[in-house]
């Protein structure tokens, strides 16, 4: 119950990175390097605390795309909806 609350809370671009590092099976800190950015920046972005730089999102667009996982304008625009 608790996560699930956890998660609602959670932006719709937020829940797709910790989607796309379940699916790539990585850490927020290898998700980190792998976009150009730190463990700490991940954790913002999973929890809806700040959005990633336009790099780090073009390289988040790509791992998405790699395992099926859409992230559009809208997931960033309303990222606190």
């Amino acid at each position: 119950m608790v996560d699930s609350m956890r998660n609602a809370r959670k932006s719709p671009l937020g829940m797709k990175i910790i989607r796309i590092r379940m699916e790539a099976n990585i850490s927020q800190s290898e998700l980190g390097d792998i976009v150009g950015s730190d463990q700490t920046r991940v954790s913002f972005w999973e929890n809806g605390r700040s959005t990633p730089a336009n790099r780090s999102m073009k390289e988040l667009i790509k791992l998405g795309n790699k395992y099926g996982i859409e992230i559009t304008l809208e997931d960033v625009i309303n990222r606190g909806n």
